[in-house]
């Protein structure tokens, strides 16, 4: 009587005992030692798998993650005697960066959210400057990377709260003997009035509006004093012109006729 055993990592096919019969011949069928194979391993989507002998019993597979990927699971697993490999294949899971919002007076879109190689670009609000970069990119170890002007990258927490600055225009002074009263002070879009003193006539644009350009609209302004036509009188008439000490910014002209004549008139 013959008991036939395989060696450690070989599976047995056929009789695991046989019998020298009296017809000379061993009973039950031929027995043959196969190497064990587990199933066949199946790499991760968006990784690789390495086999040092395919699908083998002892075989052992190491698994990698491509960029921007990280691993969930056991980086290696074994083939058993068993039949079954020590540990399932690990899953790759995209890196994510951290959620951001758009900064104050801005719009931003992103092609894929917060996930990997993930694109996001703002846009400034009307009357609104750009003061600094527009695109950032999710990096592979999960952070938001940009470019400097050289093309070199660089990380960054996002975009700063104050990437979009309100547009200005010159401070807009009040005329000389006069007022100017603005909405919004100089900031886009203000609207400012100007407005002379008594016995001045405004010269120029009595309303002026920041624009996106950073000017202002319209012209500057000036108050100028009110004259009147000097008088063309005879030689009869004499006249005498002062200042009202009521108001300084009137003139008073009085008319007195030469002897002999009399005054027709105011």
């Amino acid at each position: 009587v013959c008991q036939i055993k395989c060696n450690k990592g070989y599976d047995l096919l056929g009789a695991m005992e046989r019998v020298c019969q009296s017809n000379h011949v061993w009973s039950g069928a031929t027995t043959t030692c196969n190497l064990i194979q587990c199933d066949l391993m199946i790499p991760p989507r968006n990784g690789h798998i390495d086999c040092d002998n395919g699908h083998l019993y002892a075989s052992k597979c190491k698994f990698t993650c491509k960029e921007g990927y990280r691993m969930i699971g056991h980086k290696t697993s074994k083939c058993l005697e068993s039949k079954q490999w020590s540990h399932a294949a690990p899953v790759c899971e995209v890196k994510l960066c951290p959620q951001i919002e758009a900064p104050e007076h801005a719009t931003m879109r992103c092609t894929d959210t917060n996930r990997y190689e993930s694109q996001c670009t703002i846009f400034c609000k009307l009357g609104h400057e750009l003061k600094g970069y527009t695109e950032i990119t999710c990096g592979p170890d999960g952070h938001w990377l940009t470019k400097a002007e050289d093309k070199s990258t660089y990380e960054v927490n996002g975009f700063p709260k104050n990437v979009c600055e309100k547009i200005s225009c010159p401070l807009l002074p009040a005329p000389i003997n006069g007022v100017m009263q603005c909405t919004d002070d100089n900031n886009y879009d203000s609207l400012c009035r100007a407005q002379c003193d008594p016995g001045f006539d405004l010269l120029g644009s009595r309303a002026r509006r920041c624009q996106w350009s950073g000017q202002w609209a319209g012209v500057p302004v000036v108050c100028q004093r009110i004259t009147c036509p000097t008088f063309t009188l005879p030689e009869t008439i004499d006249i005498n012109c002062h200042n009202s000490t009521s108001d300084a910014t009137k003139t008073i002209c009085r008319f007195s006729a030469a002897d002999g004549y009399r005054l027709v008139g105011p």
